[in-house]
C-alpha cells in the first residue's frame, strides 16, 4: 500500500479528493491531510508516507517550498502536484523541483480519475524498477531538460496518445487541452521513447520547450501554424515569436482586414504578395484568419448566387 498524504490549504478540495478518487482500487492509503506546507512536514516526522498530493498555492509554507524540503528530508517520497495553474511555466518549475505528475483541478473529472491514479502508480512502479536496477529516477537531475509536449496536428481529429505512449513505458502524461499533451521525461531513455513514439506516428509531433517561455495552448497552436514544415517530427522552442513593433502595423488587425478584404489579392500578384508578408510579419492566430476565410466565403456566395460555391464546407472544424 502506499501511504498518501494530501496537502490543501482548502478543506473542501482535501475532502473531495479523499471522497472521490478510488485510492483502494490502486492500494493507496490515505493517511492523513494538511492544510499547508508545515503542517505536512510536522506530520511526515511522525508518520511514514510514500505519495504526496500538494498544492502550489498554500499560506505559511508554499507548495514549492513544501517539495523543497520534502526532497531535502525525505527523498524517497513521491510527489504529485494540485494546481489550478494551467501554465506551462509552473508545470515546468514543478517538475524540476521533483514531481512526478501533476494533476490541474479545474480539469479533474469523475471518468478521469481512474486513468490519473493508473498512470501516477504505473510511474511508481517504473521508478521502483529502476531503483533495483540500480537508475534511480527520482534522483535524476532535471534542470537541463526541457518541458515536453505532444500536439495532435489536426485538431478536428479525436486521438489520445495515452495508452500507447504507457505501452511504450511512458507513463506521466497530462493533457492540457487542445490535444496537446505535456510529458514527464526525466531519464534519456523515456526521452528516447518518446522521440521513436512522434518519429513513427503520423498523427503527433513533439515540441520541446527549453526555458521559460510565454506559453498557452493558443500560442503553441499559432507557433506550429506557422511553423509546421511536412514531415518534421520534433520542434525545439525557447520563445515565443515576437511580433514586429513596425508602426506601420501597430494595429494590425485593422490593416490585415484592409488588405484582405480588398479582395485585390485575388487577382493582383503584388497585393497577393503583400498579404503574404503582412501574415506571415504579424503571425495572427490562425482561427482569426479562419474567420477571415468564412466571411470571404459568405460574401462571395450573396455577389454569386448562381450556387457555385454552395459546396464548399463552411463548418469552423473544416478549416
Amino acid at each position: 500500500m502506499l501511504n498518501t498524504l494530501i496537502v490543501d490549504d482548502e478543506k473542501l478540495v482535501r475532502k473531495g479528493l479523499i471522497s472521490t478518487m478510488p485510492w483502494g482500487k490502486y492500494d493507496i492509503r490515505i493517511v492523513g491531510e494538511a492544510g499547508n506546507g508545515r503542517a505536512a512536514l510536522d506530520f511526515m516526522q511522525q508518520h511514514k508516507v510514500d505519495l504526496l498530493f500538494v498544492d502550489l498555492t498554500m499560506p505559511i509554507m508554499s507548495g514549492f517550498e513544501l517539495m523543497q524540503a520534502v526532497r531535502a528530508q525525505h527523498p524517497k517520497t513521491w510527489i504529485v502536484v494540485l494546481t489550478c495553474h494551467q501554465d506551462f511555466e509552473y508545470i515546468q518549475e514543478a517538475m524540476r523541483a521533483g514531481a512526478i505528475d501533476y494533476i490541474v483541478k479545474t480539469q479533474l473529472e469523475k471518468e478521469s480519475m481512474d486513468n490519473m491514479l493508473a498512470r501516477i502508480v504505473q510511474r511508481i512502479q517504473f521508478d521502483e524498477t529502476n531503483t533495483v536496477a540500480g537508475t534511480d529516477i527520482s534522483k535524476t537531475k532535471t534542470e537541463d531538460r526541457p518541458i515536453y509536449l505532444l500536439a495532435l496536428m489536426s485538431t478536428t481529429k479525436q486521438l489520445d496518445p495515452v495508452s500507447d505512449l504507457m505501452k511504450a513505458g511512458i507513463f506521466s502524461v497530462t493533457p492540457l487541452g487542445g490535444q496537446i499533451w505535456s510529458i514527464a521525461c526525466t531519464d534519456d531513455e523515456i526521452e528516447s521513447s518518446l522521440s521513436r513514439y512522434a518519429a513513427q506516428s503520423n498523427d503527433y509531433v513533439l515540441i520541446k520547450v527549453y526555458g521559460k517561455p510565454e506559453l498557452s495552448v493558443v500560442n503553441i497552436r499559432t507557433y506550429l501554424f506557422y511553423e509546421y514544415e511536412p514531415n518534421r517530427k520534433v520542434y525545439e522552442l525557447t520563445m515565443m515569436p515576437a511580433k514586429s513593433a513596425d508602426k506601420q502595423i501597430l494595429d494590425e488587425p485593422k490593416l490585415l482586414d484592409e488588405v484582405w478584404f480588398s479582395f485585390r489579392w485575388l487577382y493582383e500578384e503584388d497585393e497577393w504578395q503583400r498579404l503574404i508578408a503582412l501574415i506571415e510579419h504579424t503571425k495572427p492566430d490562425s482561427r482569426y484568419l479562419s474567420e477571415l476565410l468564412r466571411i470571404s466565403v459568405r460574401l462571395w456566395r450573396e455577389m454569386f448566387r448562381s450556387g457555385e460555391l454552395d459546396a464548399y464546407d463552411l463548418s469552423p472544424n473544416r478549416w
